[in-house]
């Protein structure tokens, strides 16, 4: 490889990685709406008379355990030893977790961290009492580590992508398009660099998996306890089936790259026949990215499952190819290899867009549903600009085919330098826009399905007076949840303020200060230094625009009070409030 050749591949890791990075920092929030919690046992403000043995907590579906996923507190900010988590037998929806005998009367709140079905982060808390509240003291609480586990875990996910591009494409190249690469240096060493590449993301995975699901910091990514719950997930069973197929694969390629070195020609049944083992050989690989992700889970998901396999294959077999067709056939200036390998590969990369077109509109059908989720979610958004960057492509690919067709088909004549700078040229321009695309991707496997994201309540800071066009009393929040009815004023009153039960009161106000009717408000708590929350606070209605209900405030700190207003069945805002306690 060139000096100018290796620098540009460096800048292109560095590139794709940067934008991975940016990509998954914009998504890198836990998934709330994949695994919900359906019923806990104490449940979210009860009180007991006796201390409970247990606490436990069902889903809607099977979820995992990561670290210290389940915490108890007393009211005075400090953590309360509890037992492991566990599930009960034949029953991954539910979580048990034994309590001490000697829980004192008081106040408490759990603060919970699984991991759904599809290998997100799921999180939530409660409270209970036990007995009659006791008084509580003002607590100090700590900022929490600060969460770049996701980013990281997505950067590995962009590598192995790559990696596996490289590995399955360069080996489909070599056996359907250009047997004679076996015998050279450059052909064998990308080979072999996908080999390793794809064992190195395996082994990179293992390590981020565990902070990213633990929203810890990356201080923990050699943690052994976090490694060895990382072995008991859906994903880690994954990475280990992954890594074995690739140590097998090693005696394999050896062989392989010789006996191709040695033959001088393939017949058209042996190239058939060896092409298929490859592609067979990168669908099980892909089966184990697919049976850990979002086509574990959800509706169609057997559909779901051979789609993202067609789709992972396809990927590798095109984008593989063409970097093997950049850095190692066209460089040799061979124009009789070229002749035959450029029109075989360039059919088949012509099926394999065809499929990954296919294959990726039945997955953004699956994960986005409506035109509201596609336009208003960081899914949605990355899919959108995963779009954009895909069509670039197939511009640059339709380019490249007819110059296929004008320059390689004829036996007699073959392209003279100056063309075989420019279509070289595209095939670098094809190959970074894929890299980039590659990224998006991560980002999007390491994010929330727009449909469940979009269902979840949306999130916005509370609408600016200015904003609204009217002066805003003071006490009050302006709001604008759209629509044309949608703009008024919220008065959220905590009475009184203090640790412990007290009551909540909402008004919904128009625009003149005047009693507001409105389908719906829902209320939750958190405590951001603390990494507690949301716990939801059920309130009744009482009238056109006003609400009330009971509110549970187990530890004194910087709370935050997050109330959705439903305007109408599509509109409605969450106005996040600040509440301090001491």
């Amino acid at each position: 490889m060139t000096a100018i050749s290796l620098r540009r591949v460096v800048v292109t890791l560095m590139l794709s990685a940067a934008a991975t990075a940016v990509a998954c920092l914009a998504v890198a929030t836990p998934s709330w709406a994949h695994a919900e919690l359906v019923h806990a046992s104490p449940g979210n403000g009860q009180t007991l008379q006796y201390p409970p043995e247990r606490l436990r907590l069902q889903f809607t579906e099977p979820v995992s355990l990561a670290g210290d996923g389940v915490r108890l507190f007393t009211s005075t900010g400090s953590t309360v030893h509890i037992g492991a988590p566990v599930h009960p037998a034949s029953d991954q929806t539910t979580v048990d977790v034994p309590l001490p005998e000697a829980l004192a009367h008081g106040r408490y709140a759990v603060a919970w961290r699984v991991v759904s079905a599809d290998g997100h982060p799921v999180s939530g808390a409660l409270t209970f009492n036990i007995g009659v509240p006791g008084a509580a003291a003002p607590v100090t609480v700590p900022a929490p580590p600060p969460d770049s586990g996701a980013t990281a875990y997505g950067i590995t996910r962009w590598f192995g992508f790559a990696a596996l591009a490289l590995l399955v494409g360069t080996a489909f190249f070599l056996v359907y398009a250009w047997p004679g690469g076996a015998r050279k240096p450059m052909a064998r060493r990308l080979l072999w660099s996908g080999w390793a590449a794809s064992v190195a993301a395996v082994v990179a995975s293992g390590l981020m998996y565990g902070p990213y699901l633990t929203g810890t910091s990356l201080s923990r990514t050699l943690d052994g306890q976090l490694i060895a719950e990382t072995a008991n997930t859906r994903l880690g069973t994954a990475l280990g089936v992954r890594l074995a197929l690739l140590l097998m694969l090693g005696p394999v390629i050896w062989y392989g790259l010789r006996w191709l070195a040695q033959a001088r020609a393939l017949n058209p049944r042996t190239s058939v026949v060896l092409s298929v083992a490859v592609l067979v050989t990168g669908a099980v690989l892909a089966i184990t990215w697919g049976a850990a992700g979002h086509s574990a889970t959800g509706t169609l998901s057997g559909a779901a499952l051979v789609s993202d396999v067609v789709h992972l294959t396809g990927m590798a077999v095109w984008l593989g190819g063409l970097v093997v067709l950049a850095l190692a056939l066209l460089p040799t200036r061979d124009v009789a290899s070229m002749r035959a390998a450029v029109p075989r590969f360039s059919s088949a990369a012509a099926a394999s867009v065809a499929a990954l077109i296919a294959t990726g509109v039945f997955q953004a059908w699956r994960q986005v549903r409506t035109m509201p989720a596609l336009l208003t979610t960081p899914y949605g958004r990355l899919l959108l600009l995963k779009v954009a960057a895909v069509l670039v492509i197939l511009a640059l690919a339709a380019a490249a085919r007819a110059s296929v067709k004008k320059h390689y088909a004829d036996r007699h004549s073959g392209p003279d330098p100056h063309q075989l700078y420019y279509f070289r040229r595209g095939i670098t321009r094809e190959v970074l826009l894929a890299l980039a695309v590659l990224g998006i991707s991560a980002a999007l496997v390491n994010s929330e399905p727009a449909h469940s994201a979009y269902a979840a309540a949306q999130v916005g800071p509370p609408t600016p007076a200015a904003q609204t066009g009217t002066p805003v009393p003071p006490g009050l929040v302006a709001f604008d949840a759209g629509g044309p009815a949608g703009r008024g004023l919220l008065a959220f009153e905590v009475q009184p303020r203090r640790v412990g039960a007290t009551g909540v009161h909402v008004s919904v106000l128009d625009r003149d200060s005047r009693p507001m009717a409105v389908p719906d408000v829902k209320v939750t708590l958190s405590l951001p230094a603390k990494d507690l929350g949301p716990i939801p606070v059920p309130v009744q209605a009482a009238g056109d625009g006003h609400f009330f209900g009971t509110a549970t405030f187990p530890i004194a700190g910087k709370w935050e009070a997050a109330v959705t207003i439903r305007v109408s069945e599509v509109d409605q805002t969450t106005l996040r409030l600040p509440l301090e306690f001491s």
